[in-house]
């Protein structure tokens, strides 16, 4: 396996709400999992320890999907910031794709489409000289069947109508289980195992309903987000009201999504020429780097607020080139690194 393949500390949150349900208590396995907190990335090969340990003390088919059942967005780091500004569901796969490593990287996340289908394919490396293990095997379809309902947790949980949502088919690599009805009832589709990689298959008309965000976690973010921009606009002492900097705003946010905050991006999005979008800016005595600044150094506090996410998914999040770049930025406006800033707001 993959040694630097990572998850996301995160996920600590799932495993913990399974392991209460269970009323599963060893210290043993708690003390594994201490060092799991959101600012920390587990890696691949000590999740899989723990699946095995677990599997152990729970024995039976289907431990991925029971775990999976406990995923809430918060336990999905910075994906749900993303999902914020996704249009559907199929533009919520295409967010995935591009930052499913701040959550789990280490190995190639793969969107293939045609016509009629969209395919979210997962592939381990190496796995090819353990197929002979039988304890490991089983290890891996344990660890994809949970990514694989992760992943299907969270588009149910973003469907108007909840898991009328349903794949073609799915694809899990890893042992056969003896029970393979607890899959397809869960999955509501009709699933291949002992595959070399790990599938799932949409049609795309059933990608096209769109986002439901009325999650209270969602409509959390939504409210820092909007706290920010009204603090970045108050530092730039200028009013809601001022459409052009709405434009600018609206239009920067999609490029610091789209890892691309520059007043080439901006005017491109507002459909104006470089120059008029300056002198626009200059009409309004406003500066395109203090509004970037501001808007970055706002959400920065706002998104430290957020205990799940780490300093590198923060950093992502605003189009950082590396955490190094957002602690010089942070530190310049500030006068204290991020780390600082973080304790002295949790005391």
């Amino acid at each position: 396996m993959n040694q630097k393949a990572t998850v996301n500390g995160a996920i600590a949150g799932m495993f913990r709400d399974f392991l209460a349900e269970q009323n599963i208590q060893n210290a043993e396995l708690f003390r594994h999992m201490q060092s799991w907190q959101p600012d920390h990335r587990v890696q691949l090969t000590e999740l899989g320890f723990i699946l095995h340990y677990i599997s152990q003390l729970y024995p039976g088919d289907a431990l991925g999907l029971k775990i999976a059942q406990h995923f809430q967005p918060s336990y999905s780091g910075v994906l749900g910031y993303l999902i914020l500004h996704s249009r559907d569901l199929e533009q919520a796969i295409l967010h995935f794709k591009k930052y499913y490593a701040l959550m789990w990287d280490g190995f190639a996340v793969d969107i293939i489409e045609d016509d009629q289908t969209l395919k979210v394919q997962w592939n381990v490396p190496q796995l090819e000289a353990f197929v002979n293990n039988k304890v490991f095997m089983n290890i891996i379809r344990i660890g994809y069947e949970l990514g694989i309902s992760c992943f299907m947790q969270m588009l149910w949980q973003l469907s108007p109508d909840n898991k009328t949502l349903k794949p073609q088919y799915i694809e899990l690599p890893g042992t056969l289980p003896k029970n393979v009805t607890i899959y397809e009832s869960f999955f509501n589709c009709e699933i291949h195992f002992q595959c070399k990689v790990g599938a799932i298959i949409f049609e795309k008309n059933n990608l096209k309903q769109p986002i439901n965000l009325s999650h209270d976690y969602f409509i959390g973010l939504y409210h820092r987000q909007a706290e920010a921009q009204l603090k970045y606009m108050h530092h730039l002492h200028i009013t809601p009201e001022n459409t052009v900097l709405n434009k600018v705003q609206k239009a920067l946010a999609l490029g610091i999504e789209q890892n691309s905050p520059t007043l080439d991006f901006v005017a491109k999005e507002m459909t104006i020429s470089k120059s008029k979008l300056l002198n626009l800016l200059r009409e309004q005595k406003l500066n395109f780097k203090s509004i970037l600044d501001s808007m970055r150094l706002e959400l920065t506090k706002t998104y430290m607020q957020d205990e799940q996410l780490s300093l590198s998914d923060i950093a992502s999040l605003l189009a950082f080139s590396e955490q190094s770049a957002l602690n010089h930025f942070f530190k310049r406006h500030t006068g204290m690194t991020p780390n600082q800033y973080r304790k002295s707001n949790h005391r």
